[in-house]
């Protein structure tokens, strides 16, 4: 392939389009492109490719301002690594791959990341990362995006990847901020899992310098996953147009949902009706074999219209939140589009769609199942409220029917379009407070499980200094 076909190739892979493998020659040598393995549409692409007999990973920058910047940054940042004698892998070549900023470094066999939120960590590789997290700090640098895709695992041994993220240590604070910002990628509720990182770091959750960045640490990384929520990101596709705005999952994306996007009414017609409101109507639908649920946000005049688009609507800040929870760890239906109809700055009828989640409501499994065979899931629930205070959180309307008891006793938290993340500490008490007395209520009539659930919300009772 020439270097100009490979040139308008590599900026269509990174936005999902054309296809692999392609060949070129790079430093004398076949070059066989064979996956991507991650893409930042028009901006990076992150290629498996086989470079002669060597297999590789190939990191090219597409971004014609920085892109220049960025590999300087990448290449300094390995060698940082590399001086230190901490582990990444070989560099191969670095140079310019058909007027690209390119990069190969040597391809891990057997190696795998911990995903983009340690999900797939154990205990034992956590503490492993505390390890080299120190080893790291005490070598006066930090990694500033320590999410799971840039750790990979091979055994014994453990790399570190994106030299572009390798920054000097400025001080004690900025080491502290830093992990942080890797404890923070654990999902909230995996409190011992964090515990083993951080005293493998050689510290304590419990020190108040810490749990105070991690803190802010969850909630920066919380915003900053919900912002990628609205724009084209290696998860996210966003389109927008005078007649609509779509925020979409990559992983979701495909020929049955876009057919349903077209026409939701049309499927919502077609399916199960759940809540038929002035407000809104949900119905659960079935997409190629997966089954999905639509939450139609209805528009009640015109007039409604013209002052509801002067700010972000309901659909939107349910994606927001969603997003929110995900980044924390927290569970709620995955979220998989949201549609905003159009007609220039005006908006109309919006649609919030989710993964459909076989569930239950929690008063009636409680009822059904009764305490004792039901402690599972009030634990699930208990911390699940507990967690949003944890981070500042607030729902807006904490009853029974909006929580979802699931499979295997997981519970998920529904109907996010009142939930803040609040910057006041006194708004956020108000607003919390008023979630744990709307909780408290959907027990009223049981006063055993009443008392269980009160004692399981010490640690949100006490955020708001009161009983609720």
């Amino acid at each position: 392939m020439s270097g100009e076909t490979l040139r308008g190739q590599l900026p269509a892979l990174s936005r999902g389009e054309g296809g692999l493998p392609l060949s070129a020659e790079l430093a004398g040598h076949p070059l066989r492109l064979e996956a991507v393995l991650r893409a930042l549409p028009d901006r990076r692409l992150v290629l498996r490719v086989c470079w002669g007999e060597r297999v590789g990973v190939l990191k090219v920058f597409l971004d014609a301002t920085r892109a220049e910047r960025h590999l300087a940054r990448e290449q300094e940042g390995l060698a940082a690594l590399t001086a230190a004698g901490l582990p990444t892998p070989e560099r191969l070549w670095q140079g310019h791959l058909a007027g690209f900023p390119a990069l190969l470094t040597a391809w891990v066999e057997g190696a795998r990341g911990l995903g983009k939120d340690f999900g797939a960590a154990s205990s034992a590789q956590l503490a492993r990362l505390g390890e080299l997290w120190a080893r790291l700090h005490r070598a006066g640098l930090l990694h500033d995006d320590p999410h799971g895709d840039n750790v990979l695992f091979a055994g014994e041994a453990l790399y570190l990847l994106d030299g572009d993220a390798v920054k000097a240590a400025a001080d004690d604070a900025a080491r502290r901020d830093n992990l942080a910002r890797l404890l923070a990628q654990l999902p909230l509720p995996r409190r011992e899992a964090q515990r083993a990182l951080a005293e493998a770091y050689g510290t304590s959750l419990d020190e108040p310098g810490l749990a105070q960045a991690l803190r802010a640490a969850r909630r920066d990384r919380a915003r900053r996953h919900a912002a990628k929520a609205f724009r084209n990101a290696s998860d996210f596709v966003a389109e927008h147009d005078a007649r609509h705005h779509l925020h979409l999952a990559r992983a979701f994306d495909t020929p049955e949902l876009r057919a349903l996007l077209s026409d939701p009414d049309a499927a919502m017609a077609g399916g199960r009706l759940l809540k038929d409101g002035r407000t809104c109507t949900v119905a659960r639908v079935d997409c190629g074999g997966q089954a999905l649920v639509i939450k139609r946000y209805n528009r009640k005049s015109a007039a409604h219209a013209i002052v509801q688009s002067l700010r972000r609507g309901r659909a939107a800040i349910s994606w927001r939140n969603a997003h929110y929870l995900r980044a924390l760890g927290l569970p709620t239906p995955a979220p998989v589009a949201l549609l905003e109809r159009r007609l220039g700055p005006l908006r109309g009828t919006a649609y919030y769609i989710t993964a459909y989640q076989p569930a239950w409501r929690p008063d009636d499994h409680f009822r059904d199942q009764g305490l004792t065979a039901g402690w599972r899931e009030l634990e699930a629930m208990a911390a699940l409220v507990n967690a949003l205070g944890a981070v500042g959180l607030s729902h807006g309307d904490l009853k029974a029917g909006n929580f979802l008891v699931c499979e295997g006793g997981d519970v998920q938290l529904i109907d996010l379009d009142a939930m803040r993340l609040h910057e006041s500490i006194p708004a956020f008490r108000r607003a919390y407070a008023r979630d744990l007395r709307r909780f408290l209520h959907n027990w009223q009539q049981d006063p055993e499980l009443l008392r269980a659930f009160r004692q399981k919300l010490q640690p949100a009772l006490g955020l708001v200094g009161r009983e609720p």
